[in-house]
């Protein structure tokens, strides 16, 4: 077992850093196939990684592939590769460190400054897209009065985010372009700050954008304080936000009440 968790860290090693010029231990190794020599073979696999590697980083940072466009995002992922080889067997959840590899791209962010936040948001949007549906409930049970001393309960699939920039606008045209993205929205609407609430129903994920005041509620009840107890000690807060509060709440947040 030991000689070949040897051997499977040398392949990953030579296939990703070292290809070009591989440990001859492991070329010697290397069963030739049809016209391909052994260096060829390890080529091969270099590439098929590679290539494996980026269409993962696509769909897992989509809105950053569209922002930067094919060729950038290419070269950043093959760079991403060297520095973070997937340790995960579902590729789904490959791209962690993502945001911390932006942070010294300088270059790249004297630009494009959101590009963290938006890897950030992205990781965000698919851990809470690929959690199980939440368990659906009664809501002829809940009464207001219930709703008022019950906590929400946060998890995997209802989560509290809060950027410098506001990205989720820009997430919004993933499938689309960057040009399409201007010619329809203010090209100063990244650059606001923005608290945003992520949550899965009824099989999808939906991004609700609070007011900095509903943001300060929203983590209150994060620390198991019934609704109640919050109004209560939200002063600041207006009637207006409340009621929409509520109204989220007691529209597509009882599932996550306790």
């Amino acid at each position: 077992m030991n000689n070949l968790k040897k051997y499977q860290d040398q392949f990953v090693n030579n296939v990703i850093f070292k290809h070009e010029n591989p440990d001859e231990e492991l070329v010697s190794k290397m069963i030739p196939i049809g016209k391909l020599n052994q260096q060829a073979v390890i080529d091969v696999y270099a590439t098929d990684y590679r290539f494996r590697m980026l269409e993962a980083m696509q769909t897992n940072f989509e809105t950053i592939w569209m922002v930067l466009g094919d060729e950038t995002f290419r070269e950043l992922v093959f760079e991403f590769i060297k520095e973070f080889p997937s340790e995960e067997v579902d590729l789904n959840l490959y791209g962690t460190h993502f945001p911390s590899f932006l942070k010294t791209r300088n270059k790249l962010l004297e630009d494009l400054p959101f590009l963290v936040e938006l890897a950030s948001f992205e990781i965000q949007f698919w851990r809470v897209f690929h959690q199980a549906n939440p368990i659906n409930v009664d809501r002829s049970s809940f009464t207001n009065e219930k709703i008022l001393n019950s906590t929400l309960e946060f998890d995997d699939e209802l989560v509290l985010l809060h950027f410098p920039f506001n990205i989720f606008p820009l997430f919004q045209y993933k499938d689309k372009t960057l040009n399409e993205f201007f010619e329809n929205n203010d090209s100063d609407v990244i650059n606001n700050e923005a608290f945003y609430l992520l949550f899965k129903e009824l099989g999808k994920v939906n991004c609700k954008t609070l007011t900095k005041a509903q943001f300060h509620f929203f983590s209150q009840l994060n620390e198991k304080k019934s609704l109640m107890d919050v109004i209560n000690e939200a002063p600041d807060i207006t009637e207006e936000e409340t009621v929409d509060i509520f109204k989220l709440i007691s529209n597509s947040l009882l599932q996550y009440l306790k």
